[in-house]
């Protein structure tokens, strides 16, 4: 199945794996930030924080705001291979084919492995995931959807100190990688581990919570700190007021022009297996005579 995977992550994907850098809102800086980061951690700067070669050599304090832990992983593969275009592209086929495995080792747990190797297929086949690759480019939000199953699978796990230092350590993970989405799971995925353990289990919860937030303070605490510096605030709004969607444009495929536009909907076919699947789980909840 793990196999199976990564032969529909490059289907879905193939041309990523052509000649070249596809045109993206963020590709060409990421890859630029995948360059500088390498050279901070080589001269030491850990946690990297300022950038000294950005900004016309001036200088800026990328990763005071930015998320670290996509980064760190570049500056691994740069190690291997060296060319930042490369590995952006690595690291986004790497988000679709690991984010289908996490969802399948989650989904088993539920279903059949048929069922759960179709319900990855739904998964990294979204319309969305394929607007934050190809269009957007975000990597960091491409590999918070990797995290995201796990989150949901080490419920499952026996109750031990492995089991809390484990999921500790991945909800410190998703924070690294993307707090802001992580802050939208955080809810359900607390809904989910009470529903799994009990809720008696709520202080286990809370106290891998915490861990988990003390872990990665080393990524948002300084944001904090020095959000004064910066129009975050003023940011976010105008993001919200430009993004939201009224409903028909979550649903149908937006039209694409140039710019391309951001293309965040939900697609027809994960919207008819959603229908399906709650109507089946409906109509098997009917008493029958």
């Amino acid at each position: 199945m793990l196999l199976l995977l990564g032969l529909m992550s490059v289907w879905l994907l193939a041309d990523l794996f052509k000649p070249g850098v596809f045109a993206s809102h963020d590709g060409e800086v990421h890859m630029a930030r995948i360059v500088q980061f390498f050279q901070a951690l080589g001269e030491g700067d850990v946690p990297v924080r300022w950038l000294r070669w950005w900004n016309g050599g001036w200088g800026f304090p990328t990763f005071v705001y930015f998320y670290h832990l996509p980064y760190l992983l570049t500056s691994g593969l740069l190690v291997i291979m060296p060319d930042p275009e490369v590995v952006f592209k690595v690291m986004m086929w790497l988000s679709l084919w690991l984010s289908g495995i996490t969802f399948y080792l989650w989904t088993k747990r539920w279903v059949s492995p048929l069922a759960a190797g179709l319900g990855s297929v739904w998964y990294m086949a979204v319309p969305y995931r394929a607007a934050d690759i190809y269009e957007r480019g975000t990597m960091a939000e491409s590999w918070f959807f990797v995290l995201v199953p796990l989150l949901f699978l080490l419920p499952h796990l026996k109750r031990d100190k492995k089991s809390l230092v484990l999921t500790s350590l991945v909800m410190a993970a998703a924070l690294a990688t993307h707090a802001l989405t992580m802050l939208v799971f955080l809810i359900p995925w607390g809904l989910y581990w009470l529903l799994v353990k009990g809720w008696r289990e709520w202080w286990r919860w809370t106290t891998i919570l915490g861990i988990g937030v003390a872990l990665s303070s080393f990524t948002w605490l300084p944001a904090i700190l020095e959000q004064r510096y910066v129009n975050v605030d003023l940011l976010y709004y105008r993001i919200f007021t430009d993004h939201f969607l009224p409903w028909h444009r979550v649903i149908y495929l937006p039209q694409i022009t140039t710019p391309p536009t951001t293309g965040i909907h939900f697609g027809f076919g994960q919207l008819l297996v959603t229908a399906a699947v709650g109507l089946w789980l409906c109509l098997g909840r009917v008493p029958q005579r």
